[in-house]
């Protein structure tokens, strides 16, 4: 297989109070995101939350 060069992801931070996403491990193939708002969920709901950041 051969190996893809790295993609450039543009992010715009709305909320400076939060971190900008990061693998939450050395080795993660995807970064964590943190919500802005405060919520609890059920085993197997969905919410819409925001995150503080905007990427093009």
């Amino acid at each position: 297989m051969t190996p893809r060069p790295p993609v450039d992801v543009l992010v715009r931070r709305l909320d400076p109070d939060l971190p900008l996403p990061a693998p939450a491990h050395p080795g993660d193939a995807g970064v964590d995101l943190v919500a802005a708002a405060g919520a609890e969920l059920a085993p197997g709901e969905r919410a819409v939350l925001p995150t503080g950041i905007a990427i093009a």
